[in-house]
């Protein structure tokens, strides 16, 4: 990755195991929110190495390399301090994680995540879940012919709009819902002729 996992906020896959009555639980979060966190969730706990086999990098937007740089988060006031507080303390306490309940809350989010994959449509429609659960198959050693795997490579192709010109780009989602919903709104706005 650009930047060691120190970083990044900690983000435990044990979150998918919280009760409903918890403060903070998968249901409690919107589910655009949802789709994108729980096979997120699989990578950050594995701590997935990214491969870059042609090279690209990004370091010329860091003053200081990414490596050396101690204050990823330098303004630490109010709420956000008590959320660096927590993070830094949780971040300490995940080698008590028990390997299982691990490897269970890694089940339990894959399993979460294939139920909603939605086949060629793509997990909730939008990029980050789709990459991310891709990522999360080729991570947990899934086949490439595996129907998942295939079928999450076929929706993140969808997502790619070529152009006459020969340019192509990646739209983030396939919004059908929300179109709908402008559609209905001006429709009800338009004179009745």
């Amino acid at each position: 990755g650009e930047i060691p996992w120190r970083g990044t906020p900690f983000m435990p896959v044990e979150f998918v195991l919280f009760p409903r009555w918890a403060p903070i639980h998968m249901d409690k979060v919107a589910y655009w929110a949802r789709t994108t966190m729980v096979p997120l969730l699989v990578l950050c706990s594995i701590r997935a190495a990214a491969k870059n086999p042609l090279g690209v990098h990004v370091q010329e937007l860091f003053v200081t390399p990414p490596e050396l740089e101690r204050e990823y988060f330098p303004r630490k006031r109010g709420l956000q301090r008590a959320f660096l507080i927590a993070d830094r303390v949780v971040r300490h306490l995940e080698p008590l994680i028990p390997r299982a309940l691990r490897r269970r809350a890694i089940q339990r989010a894959v399993e979460w995540s294939e139920a909603r994959m939605n086949g060629e449509d793509g997990f909730g429609g939008i990029f980050p879940p789709m990459v991310y659960s891709y990522e999360m198959m080729v991570l947990l050693g899934y086949p490439e012919d595996h129907p998942l795997r295939v079928e999450c490579k076929a929706a993140l192709k969808k997502l790619v709009v070529h152009r006459d010109d020969g340019s192509s780009y990646c739209q983030p989602c396939l919004s059908p819902v929300w179109d709908t919903a402008w559609s209905v709104m001006a429709l009800e706005q338009a004179p009745p002729d």
